[in-house]
């Protein structure tokens, strides 16, 4: 039943993803809103115009930007697109630039020679470092009247200049060189030169920018336990445990042991598993993979299931045992100090990752049926505090919904190692659990 639950929710996820990851490409979306416009015109054709900045600087950003969004408005079906070769040649026969179609007679003179019935332009404007503003619209060219228009914020992807910075450049240099002044003799001073600290110089590549994050999550867990008891100095014997070894149906003091050992024990779930972390990706600029780090708490209760198992005795005999209920042992594990170095597919909205990490756990053991020392008094039941050690190995799916938020999918292997006691002197408890987790789950990024 679980197996079956877990691959019906990952064709969910899988499905989920495809769909997401079409739809919510600015690029993507920028055209189906331009598309609606086929509504409001007979033939549907249609030329793109190359955007351009709002402050006239010189950029390839507006070549980018239409082509990308021909490529899209093209595959959607819906309008016909005037190839860019064409335009140009009926821009040059005109005497336009691509940037002079902004009035309402170039507009129908252009629309009349190339027989499109619309046009698409747009803006583009910076709004903070490394983002653009893209406004699109429609313009009817018999009209000029704006049927649709379309809005979105997208990462920068090209370099650009400011056409008035090079001006006020190019002016003062002017001006500097064209009002030569004479010098007046000075005596030079003889001065004794201060000694400067040089100036440390960084020829390398350029550090990466940090996207820092923070997600919360749950899940399921299915997994296993090893569990075994170990004293040589003070045997353990039937009573100590509640547990009828031999099978005679009786709990006997006279029948004791050096170590008894169950393995691959099934491990249910009585709470779902919980967690939070925070951490960072690296932007990087010149490939598609960004490493990362984060921190992460969660909690998770465990517990042996009913079920039929081996036990070996003394490190020589093995035979079948039962455990009758569910709730001989519970186990309570909050995961502290745990990290894990990630490494990441960076894409604009379709991000999978994988990673390693480590960390310490705090575990609470406890058992109606096990007896330990309880200041001094040797009774039920087992309440024991353990740390343990965490591995784990998370492959997961981050898919960006907004600038800032993303969904997530997880799927990780860990293991938690840890000892107790008892109270019991020279005695050595261990537990071991490695299990599977599916973990969905919000992210927030700044």
């Amino acid at each position: 039943m679980k197996k079956q639950f877990f691959i019906l929710v990952l064709f969910i996820v899988l499905s989920f993803v495809g769909n997401v990851y079409a739809k919510i490409n600015p690029y993507s979306q920028m055209a189906q809103e331009l598309s609606e416009a086929s509504k409001f015109l007979k033939k549907s054709k249609v030329a793109i115009i190359p955007f351009s900045y709002m402050d006239k600087r010189k950029s390839t950003g507006g070549m980018i930007v239409a082509e990308r969004l021909t490529t899209r408005i093209v595959k959607i079906g819906k309008l016909q697109v005037v190839e860019r070769h064409l335009l140009e040649k009926v821009l040059q026969e005109l005497h336009f630039e691509m940037t002079d179609i902004v009035d309402a007679k170039a507009t129908k003179q252009v629309g009349k020679v190339l027989g499109v019935e619309a046009i698409i332009s747009g803006s583009l404007m910076d709004i903070k470092p490394g983002w653009v503003e893209i406004n699109a619209r429609v313009i009817k060219t018999e009209t000029a009247e704006i049927i649709t228009s379309s809005f979105v914020e997208i990462k920068k992807i090209w370099s650009d200049s400011s056409v008035i910075q090079t001006k006020a450049v190019s002016q003062t240099h002017q001006t500097t060189v064209t009002q030569p002044t004479q010098p007046h003799y000075q005596k030079p001073a003889v001065t004794q030169p201060r000694y400067q600290k040089p100036k440390k110089t960084y020829t390398g590549t350029p550090a990466w920018d940090i996207e820092p994050f923070v997600d919360i999550f749950f899940g399921s867990c299915n997994g296993t336990v090893n569990l075994s008891f170990e004293n040589y100095s003070y045997p353990i014997d039937e009573v100590d445990l509640n547990l009828d070894m031999n099978g005679d149906g009786f709990l006997d003091h006279s029948v004791s042991y050096r170590k008894i050992s169950f393995s691959g024990m099934q491990m249910g779930t009585a709470s779902m598993p919980l967690g939070i972390r925070a951490g960072f990706f690296s932007k990087p600029t010149n490939n598609k993979f960004s490493l990362g780090f984060d921190f992460e708490m969660s909690y998770i209760s465990q517990y042996l299931e009913r079920q039929r198992t081996s036990v070996t005795v003394n490190s020589s005999s093995t035979y079948d045992f039962n455990f009758f209920g569910n709730d001989y042992i519970k186990i309570n594990t909050l995961t502290l100090l745990s990290g894990d170095i990630l490494i990441q597919l960076y894409d604009e909205t379709f991000r999978p990752y994988i990673g390693m990490g480590l960390g310490m756990t705090i575990n609470t053991i406890s058992s109606p049926y096990i007896y330990q020392y309880h200041n001094g008094v040797f009774r039920r039941p087992l309440s024991q505090t353990a740390v343990g050690f965490l591995f784990r190995i998370p492959i997961g799916i981050r898919i960006k919904i907004g600038q800032t938020s993303s969904l997530l999918g997880e799927y990780r292997i860990s293991t938690n190692s840890f000892s107790f006691n008892r109270g019991i002197k020279n005695e050595v408890d261990r537990i071991s659990m490695s299990f599977s987790q599916l973990f969905f789950g919000f992210g927030f990024s700044f």
